[in-house]
C-alpha cells in the first residue's frame, strides 16, 4: 500500500534545509535511543479523545542533496511484535516553494503482515490508521523543522546592538 503525505513550511528553503541535515533527532519528532540502542519513536492516531500510539524502531540514511530537493530515506517496524504489524520505507522530500516557504513531503509503502488476511485488514481498516498516523508524524516533522529553521532565521541583536539575521556556521 502506498502513502503520500504533504505540508507546506512557512519558511524558506535554505533554513529548513539547514535543520534538516542535523541530527534526526533534532528535527524527527520524539525520536530518542531505546536500551537496545535503536532509534525509536512513537506513532499515533487519535480516534475521538483517545490517542493510539505504537512505539517504532527508526531507520534513517544520510540526505542526499539534489540541485531542487533534498531526500532522506526513512524505514520503521513496530519495535515490538513486529510480526503483527507492518514495516513502512519511505522518503521525506523537502523542496523549495517560493521566498519564504517549502514542501515538506513523505512518500511510503508497507506491506501488510498475514499476506491474505493482512490484506483484507489493510482495507477494511489498517490503512485509514496507517495513513492518519503517518500524516500526524508528517505533520509534527514539519512544525519541528518550521520551529527550528524559524529559530535559525530569526533576526537576533550583536553586542552593538546591531540586527542579523541566520546564525550560519555548521548545519544541526
Amino acid at each position: 500500500m502506498d502513502l503520500r503525505i504533504e505540508e507546506a513550511i512557512d519558511q524558506p528553503y535554505a533554513l529548513v534545509l539547514q535543520a534538516m541535515l542535523g541530527d534526526p533527532g533534532k528535527w524527527l519528532p520524539g525520536l530518542a535511543r531505546d536500551a537496545a540502542d535503536r532509534l525509536v519513536t512513537d506513532l499515533a492516531v487519535r480516534v475521538g479523545n483517545v490517542r493510539a500510539a505504537r512505539s517504532v524502531e527508526v531507520d534513517v540514511t544520510p540526505p542526499t542533496i539534489f540541485p531542487d530537493r533534498c531526500e532522506i530515506v526513512v524505514a520503521w517496524k513496530a519495535a515490538e511484535d513486529a510480526a503483527f504489524f507492518p514495516e513502512l520505507a519511505g522518503a521525506f522530500t523537502l523542496e523549495h516553494m517560493g521566498p519564504a516557504q517549502s514542501r515538506l513531503s513523505f512518500e511510503a509503502s508497507y506491506e501488510p503482515p498475514a499476506r491474505i488476511l493482512g490484506q483484507l485488514v489493510d482495507r477494511t481498516f489498517m490503512h485509514r490508521t496507517a495513513e492518519a498516523s503517518v500524516r500526524e508524524f508528517v505533520l509534527r516533522t514539519a512544525r519541528t523543522l518550521e520551529i527550528r529553521a524559524a529559530s535559525r532565521g530569526a533576526p537576533s541583536t550583536d553586542r552593538r546592538g546591531k540586527t542579523e539575521t541566520g546564525r550560519g556556521g555548521a548545519p544541526g
